[in-house]
Formats: C-alpha cells, sequence, structure tokens
C-alpha cells in the first residue's frame, strides 16, 4: 500500500469505510465550527455579561421576551457566560457529549453494518475497540446521569482515562482530538479474511 507523509495511511479498503471517513471528516469539523461560534458568542455578548447583575438573564428564542407571539425556549444568568461559554467549560463539554454519543450511534446502526457487508463478515466480528469504548462511555452518559459506572465505562480498553468510577465524565476537546488519532489504527482483516479487527496495519480513517 502506498503512503505519503501527507497521507501517511493511505486508501478505504472499501466504500463503506469511504463513506465512513467522510462522516468523521464532516462530524469533527461540524464539533469544530460549532466551538468556534461558542467563542464568537462569546465575545458578542461581552456587554450583556460585563454590565450585568444577579438578577440578570439571557433570555433564548425568537422575538423579544415582552412582544406577543415570542417563544422562549430558555434562559440562562447572564452573570455566568463566561464560565456557561468558556473552553471546556459546560456548553462545550455538552456538544463533545452529543458528538460522541452521535459518533457511536451513527458507527454501529450504519456504518458497521456496512462495512461488514462489504467485508464479507458478520457485524459482530468488525470489533473496534476505541468505538468499543465509545458505547461504554454513550451508556454512562445517557442511562446513568453522565456518571462513571464500573459496569460501563469502567470496562474501557483504550479511554481508561477518560474516567473516575463515581465521577462526572467530562469529555474534553483533548479527548476529541484522541479519539481521532486512535482511529487511525482501525480495522485491518485478518486470518484469511475471515474476522475484521482491530489492529496496526489497514486503518479506518485517514
Amino acid at each position: 500500500m502506498a503512503t505519503s507523509a501527507r497521507d501517511p495511511l493511505g486508501e478505504p479498503d472499501c466504500a463503506a469505510e469511504e463513506d465512513w471517513q467522510t462522516y468523521v471528516r464532516n462530524s469533527v469539523a461540524t464539533l469544530a465550527l460549532a466551538k468556534m461560534g461558542l467563542a464568537l458568542t462569546l465575545d458578542k455578548l461581552k456587554p450583556v455579561y460585563e454590565h450585568a447583575n444577579e438578577s440578570n438573564n439571557l433570555w433564548i428564542g425568537n422575538g423579544h421576551p415582552g412582544e406577543v407571539g415570542s417563544n422562549r425556549l430558555g434562559w440562562v444568568p447572564s452573570l455566568q457566560l463566561p464560565t456557561l461559554l468558556a473552553p471546556d467549560g459546560p456548553v462545550e463539554r455538552r456538544l463533545n457529549e452529543q458528538w460522541l454519543v452521535n459518533l457511536y450511534t451513527m458507527w454501529d446502526e450504519r456504518y458497521r453494518k456496512e462495512i461488514a457487508v462489504q467485508r464479507g463478515v458478520e457485524k459482530d466480528q468488525v470489533i473496534v475497540p476505541p468505538l468499543g469504548d465509545f458505547r461504554r462511555i454513550r451508556h454512562d452518559i445517557i442511562h446513568c446521569q453522565g456518571v462513571a459506572t464500573d459496569k460501563n465505562s469502567g470496562k474501557c480498553e483504550v479511554f481508561q482515562h477518560w474516567v473516575e468510577i463515581g465521577k462526572p465524565i467530562a469529555i474534553t476537546t483533548e479527548y476529541v482530538y484522541e479519539l481521532v488519532d486512535a482511529l487511525h489504527l482501525l480495522l485491518t482483516v485478518v486470518d484469511g479474511g475471515d474476522q475484521a479487527t482491530w489492529g496496526p496495519g489497514r486503518p479506518l480513517l485517514s
């Protein structure tokens, strides 16, 4: 397989892998753009929180809060805006959580199946430990109020250092980068093509 310094991972082995690569790239780009938006929003709202007091709230919705027919979707205390919108703050971490949940769901419900079909193996034979860890972390985010449990994220194989049992899971920007790096060592066909598994060699993400 020919490689280069600019593209050290070569080409995908099947169309489904290429589709998965494209989805991951677009997903990461969407997350990055959303985070850029947080910084821009915080800068735009500077006059709001710099002159706010404890009784001031930023209402979110369409139209002016006092106008008939306006809809208020939610609100946040104006003084909390710098904390909420800070890098790796509560809003950014929520975006990271939603990204993780979405990425794993798309992998397991769509791309894993398609890759298995095109590889000629069963879905359960496509074993990817980094994404298996996403399954465990996703379960705790959705079903355990975001707290790491020994039954789920405590069994992570690759990202054990992301979690501490009994503590809230905090998906930071650094972890997003780490996951993308981990995807550079995915999906090698072994045993004469009878099983697709994780390991050095054929990557799934370039």
